[in-house]
């Protein structure tokens, strides 16, 4: 009879242990998920200020540009009218401005512990594709400032197109990594919501007119 009890609570010992580890294991795991999540919203809320602050810009700017093309049709190409219109200039500061707050902001998501920790490898890459398409815009704009006001430049000319040229490199890119990234599985999104992100529609090529 004795035995029988040793070996009973013995089971439950084990049961107990047994239990116990799975608790923790459960706990763990939420709190992992919980803190995952809250990169995803956080993430999400950074590209919807994006979608709301400078995309009305860039819609503006690049409607500016266009209107500016338009007014030149004995021009065979943009690069013989640059610099434009003092209405596009001025946009193009205000646009400058505002992708460099947004810039360092999400500069400072991306190198975060959280980010580098819970964030998939390809998912890295596919922000850093976006983050440098966004940038190169950026230098774009800011060269093109600089050779408005020296007009005569011929290196700051050369560079806003090169600027230009490689912004559009790093949209395909980014194009690919996305294609690439369809193909990747990660359980974790069974268990997670991407938020839905309130964006206006307008071309993701930010900030160029069609030349």
């Amino acid at each position: 009879m004795n035995v029988i009890k040793n070996i009973l609570n013995k089971l439950r010992s084990r049961y107990k242990i047994i239990v116990s580890l799975l608790i923790l294991i459960l706990i763990l795991f939420a709190g992992y998920m919980y803190k995952y999540q809250q990169v995803i919203n956080e993430g999400s809320a950074i590209f919807e200020e994006r979608c709301l602050t400078i995309d009305p810009l860039i819609e503006k700017h690049k409607n500016l540009g266009e209107e500016w093309l338009k007014a030149h049709p004995a021009s065979e190409s943009a690069k013989n009218i640059l610099p434009y219109s003092d209405e596009y200039n001025k946009s193009t500061e205000e646009l400058v401005e505002k992708s460099k707050l947004w810039l360092d902001k999400i500069k400072r998501f991306l190198v975060g512990w959280d980010f580098q920790f819970f964030t998939h490898s390809v998912l890295k890459d596919i922000f850093a594709a976006q983050y440098d398409k966004y940038y190169a815009d950026y230098q774009g704009n800011v060269t093109y400032l600089a050779y408005a006001k020296d007009p005569t430049n011929q290196k700051l000319y050369d560079g806003y197109f090169e600027a230009v040229k490689h912004m559009f490199e790093q949209d395909q890119m980014l194009t690919n990594r996305i294609e690439a990234a369809k193909q990747v599985f990660d359980i974790r999104s069974y268990f997670t919501k991407v938020p839905k992100i309130r964006c206006s529609e307008v071309d993701d090529n930010p900030g160029m007119p069609s030349y």
